[in-house]
């Protein structure tokens, strides 16, 4: 009865082991599949990542070129604003006033000669 009992249990034994080493085997098999959807989900975040570097690098470029654009539309209108006061003073002023019938004779001076030749 003790060998029977022996027998018994080291049969048992020997059928756990046995699904301990299929249990490992699966869990071997599920991390080398977790390992190669890994690699394959690192691949394709390398190249998104590729692509979305190219897009910011792109949008870095435009977004500087609107800033130099800005910078000289400013500038720009800065001078123009000037050039405007400045007609305006010619235009009230009497001195200014002088000045615009001067050019203004002057160019009809100048038409006349210009014809003559």
């Amino acid at each position: 009865m003790k060998q029977d009992n022996n027998l018994y249990w080291n049969e048992r034994y020997i059928e756990l082991e046995l699904q301990m080493k299929e249990m490992m085997k699966m869990a071997l098999d599920t991390m080398e599949r977790k390992e190669e959807e890994y690699k394959i989900h690192a691949a394709l975040n390398r190249k998104e990542n590729g692509r979305l570097m190219q897009q910011l690098d792109k949008y870095k470029k435009i977004d500087k070129e609107r800033k130099i654009l800005k910078q000289e539309n400013q500038s720009l209108s800065k001078e123009l604003r000037k050039l405007k006061l400045l007609e305006h003073k010619f235009k009230v002023t009497f001195f200014g006033k002088i000045t615009f019938k001067y050019l203004a004779l002057k160019s009809v001076i100048k038409d006349k000669v210009m014809h003559r030749r």
